[in-house]
């Protein structure tokens, strides 16, 4: 049977830079789908993703992740989870991705055999805009070709 593996790229339209995996979702989407990849690209938090996380082989979630230092700004990782404590959040929806993947992994029978997180460095949490910050914007052919090799090395595993 064939792998079934999903890509989901999480942020938000109306902020300046949560908004960066979005545009690369869209710059990749049809690169991924070549690969074998069902792309997800949404606005979504919280227990809402649960539906997109579900009933995959292999899952690798890309969002932003705030860094404070400027020599990660722009920057993308691999995030391991197991080193992450959920949040501390009461509500359902604020739910860390962390949170959300916890709770998935009560679902046995829906839980992906492998998931990957990818996080892109942002600096600004709050500004609303249209547009990607011109920093960002800068770094939009390095940050995919980065997520790229990041894919493509989890892949061959």
């Amino acid at each position: 049977m064939r792998m079934k593996k999903k890509i989901v790229f999480l942020g938000n339209n109306i902020f300046l830079e949560d908004k960066i995996a979005l545009v690369v979702g869209e710059i990749l989407r049809q690169e991924l789908v070549k690969k074998g990849f069902e792309v997800e690209v949404i606005e979504r938090s919280g227990v809402s993703l649960i539906d997109f996380f579900e009933e995959t082989d292999l899952l690798i979630i890309v969002d932003s992740i705030y860094v404070s230092r400027e020599d990660l700004y722009g920057e993308v990782f691999k995030i391991d989870l197991s080193k992450y404590r959920g949040s501390y959040v009461k509500s359902p929806h604020n739910l860390s991705i962390k949170d959300v993947v916890d709770i998935l992994k009560t679902l046995d029978e829906r839980y992906p055999e492998k998931i990957l997180v990818i996080g892109i460095g942002i600096k600004d949490l709050h500004t609303l805009s249209d547009k990607l910050s011109d920093n960002l914007e800068r770094k939009l052919n390095y940050i995919s070709k980065k997520i790229l090799e990041i894919i493509d090395d989890e892949i061959k595993i």
